[in-house]
């Protein structure tokens, strides 16, 4: 990293994902404790499931600290500060299986009402919103890995808006984690 500092003139920027899964308040009072540790530099008190990004967000932590430099946190929202009329365009609930376990109808269905009235990321849906709504449904194929040694690899094997990706790995409890790229993302 040494070789890549400047002079006053360097701005290094890292943006993460925060906090995952939690209802609207829950995720606004765990990212704003993030932001605190951080722009503290106080990297200890960082929990593990406050940042994706939080080895990243921690080494540029380290350095900080002992360059004796400022933090400032230039933004902070989470998915639901993107809902309502005044951000149209913008995504409001996602929900869906990654695996089929039930039939297809059924799914989608379930799935849209869990999106519409169950995301604990947003409020309910409003009828006002209902005027205003557009509505995508994704199906895709079964999933098939991708051979790839390297990032460079992996990203000239995907074909864009035609490709998803799921991740997976093991959790500490031994559990499966998956998430879920679309295609148009």
């Amino acid at each position: 990293m040494q070789a890549l500092w400047g002079g006053p003139e360097t701005l290094i920027v890292i943006s993460s994902d925060l906090s995952h899964y939690h209802n609207y308040d829950g995720a606004r009072q765990r990212d704003h404790s993030f932001c605190r540790h951080e722009e503290t530099l106080n990297l200890e008190q960082i929990e593990d499931e406050q940042a994706c990004g939080r080895f990243p967000v921690k080494g540029l932590l380290t350095r900080a600290r002992a360059l004796d430099l400022r933090v400032t946190t230039l933004d902070i929202r989470n998915s639901g500060d993107t809902g309502g009329r005044e951000q149209r365009d913008r995504l409001r609930g996602c929900i869906g299986s990654i695996l089929p376990h039930r039939s297809l109808i059924e799914d989608v269905a379930t799935n849209a009402f869990k999106a519409a009235f169950g995301d604990p990321r947003f409020p309910k849906l409003t009828q006002v919103e209902l005027a205003e709504l557009d509505l995508s449904v994704s199906i895709l194929s079964h999933a098939r890995p991708i051979a790839f040694d390297s990032e460079a690899e992996a990203v000239k094997a995907l074909q864009p808006d035609v490709d998803g990706v799921i991740l997976q790995a093991n959790g500490p409890d031994g559990q499966t984690k998956r998430g879920l790229f679309l295609p148009q993302v």
